[in-house]
C-alpha cells in the first residue's frame, strides 16, 4: 500500500483553464485514478432508489465553491439499497484504479482494498476540504455488500464514521432512516492531463520573445 500524503500538484487540463483540477501526488500523465469524500450536506436515507442518492453526491460534488467541481460529471454514492450493494455499484470496470482523497491522502489501492477493513486514511474530507461532524449513511456491510434488512429505504439502515480507518468507516452503527445523516460519493476514472510548462517557463518564453521582437523592430528603424 503506498503512504498517503497530504501534498497536490496542481495540472492545467489546458493553459487557457480557469480552474486548476487536483491531481494526487505520484501520479503520471495518463495515469487514472478516483477521488472519495464525504458530503457537507446531510440527507434522509428514506428512498430505495439509488440514484437518489447518486444525485446527492453528485450535486455536491458540482455546487459552488466545491473544489471538485472542476472535474464535473456524475459521482456515485458509496452506498447500498435492498437491490444495489455499494460494491456492485461503484466498483466494475473502475475496480482496479486507486482511491484519494481530496487533500491527496491515500485512502486505498482499489475497490477490493476499500473494503478489506482497513483504509490508510480515514474519509474525512467534504468537497469543500472541510472535517465534518456526523455519522455518514451507506446501509452497507464491512464487505462491501447490502446490509441485508438495514440498507438504505429500509426503516433502520447501517452508519459509517468518518474517522475511522477499520471496518466502522462503513458499518459502525444503526439509525432510523427518517434522520439526516451525511453521504460517502466517489469520482468514475480521472486522468492525469498532460504536463504543461510551469509558469517560469512560460515568462521566460514570453520575454524572450518581447526582446527578439524589440531588436528587430529597433533594426528597421
Amino acid at each position: 500500500m503506498r503512504p498517503g500524503c497530504a501534498l497536490w500538484r496542481f495540472l492545467p487540463v489546458s493553459v487557457s483553464a480557469a480552474v486548476l483540477p487536483l491531481v494526487p501526488p505520484g501520479l503520471n500523465p495518463g495515469d487514472q485514478y478516483r477521488l472519495i469524500f464525504v458530503t457537507s450536506s446531510t440527507r434522509d436515507a428514506a428512498s430505495t432508489d439509488i440514484k437518489d442518492y447518486d444525485n446527492f453526491v453528485t450535486a455536491a460534488a458540482n455546487g459552488v465553491g466545491s473544489f471538485l467541481q472542476p472535474f464535473g460529471g456524475l459521482w456515485s454514492a458509496v452506498a447500498s439499497t435492498a437491490t444495489v450493494s455499494a460494491v456492485s455499484h461503484i466498483g466494475g470496470p473502475l475496480s482496479q484504479l486507486p482511491i484519494y482523497r481530496i487533500d491527496g491522502s491515500f485512502v486505498a489501492d482499489n475497490i477490493a482494498d476499500l473494503f478489506d477493513g482497513q483504509l490508510e486514511v480515514p474519509i474525512s474530507r467534504d468537497q469543500f476540504g472541510g472535517s465534518p461532524e456526523g455519522p455518514v449513511w451507506t446501509g452497507t456491510e464491512a464487505d462491501g455488500s447490502s446490509s441485508v434488512g438495514q440498507s438504505l429505504g429500509d426503516a433502520l439502515g447501517l452508519i459509517g464514521s468518518s474517522n475511522s480507518t477499520d471496518f466502522q468507516w462503513v458499518a459502525s452503527d444503526i439509525a432510523f432512516t427518517g434522520v439526516p445523516f451525511h453521504l460517502y460519493g466517489i469520482s468514475g476514472a480521472l486522468s492525469v492531463p498532460s504536463a504543461v510548462p510551469e509558469p517560469s517557463t512560460i515568462s521566460l518564453t514570453v520575454a524572450a520573445g518581447l526582446l527578439a521582437f524589440l531588436k528587430r523592430r529597433s533594426f528597421r528603424q
